[in-house]
This record gives structure tokens, sequence and C-alpha cells, in this order.
């Protein structure tokens, strides 16, 4: 077994456990530190002239991640919030096919930025939550 794939299998079954155990949240997290991964994967393919096969399979990897996060938006009850990150993610999806077609190095940072500004929030939910006072009963 070669080595990269002994890796990724290792990962798998990692992602795999931590979920069974994880709240909405950190799979949430989870999604975008994955997401992180596969455009970091793709950067390197770009920039080192790489296999444009590994290159293509980071970014339908991202692709998928991000259609995960998509569907999992709930447009009924998520108001303006749940609108905006729609579009975002639309916005990432035309991105990732530029970037697949083009090897633009720019536009991969750019979907990475937004990547990461939007994780960040993510991460910051647990504590907002925990400092919620629970409304008193009348």
């Amino acid at each position: 077994m070669n080595l990269n794939r002994a890796i990724s299998q290792y990962a798998d079954v990692k992602a795999t456990s931590q979920a069974s155990h994880a709240s909405h949240v950190d799979l949430i997290i989870m999604l975008f530190d994955g997401l992180s991964d596969a455009l970091t994967v793709a950067q390197g393919h770009i920039q080192h002239g790489s296999s444009l096969a590994l290159k293509n399979k980071a970014l339908q990897r991202a692709n998928a991640i991000i259609c995960g996060l998509l569907d999992g938006l709930d447009l009924e009850n998520g108001g303006d919030l749940a609108l905006n990150l729609q579009s975002l993610y639309f916005y990432m999806i035309k991105k990732l096919i530029y970037v697949n077609a083009y090897n633009d190095i720019d536009a991969l940072n750019e979907i990475k930025n937004l990547v990461n500004e939007i994780a960040v929030a993510w991460r910051e939910v647990p504590s907002l939550i925990q400092n919620q006072t629970p409304a008193k009963p009348h």
C-alpha cells in the first residue's frame, strides 16, 4: 500500500470516528477543515505543475463539500444569513470551475480566504451559545 493511500484511509477513518461523536456545529467545522485541506492540496498541485488528475480530484472534493454545505442550509428558517451563505457557496463553486480551467492561484486564494472567514465564524458559535443566558419564565 502506498503511503498517500494509507494516509488518506487514516484520515477517512478519523473523520468518520469524529463525526459519530460531533455536534452539528462540530460537523460543519469539520467540513470547513476538509474544504480548506482540499483547496490547499489543489493549490500545491497547481503551483508544482503536478498531476492534473490529482488537482481535479482535490477540486472535486472541495466542490462536493461546498455542495454539502449548500444542502445543509435551512432557507425557510435561516433568513438573510442562509440566503447570503447560499449566494456565497454558489460563488465559490463558480470560482472552483474557473480555478480548475485556468489554474488561477489568485482565484483559489480568494476562495481559501472566504472559507477561512466563514470557518472562523463557525468556530466562535459554541462560545456564543454558551454565553447566552436562558430567558427567565414569567
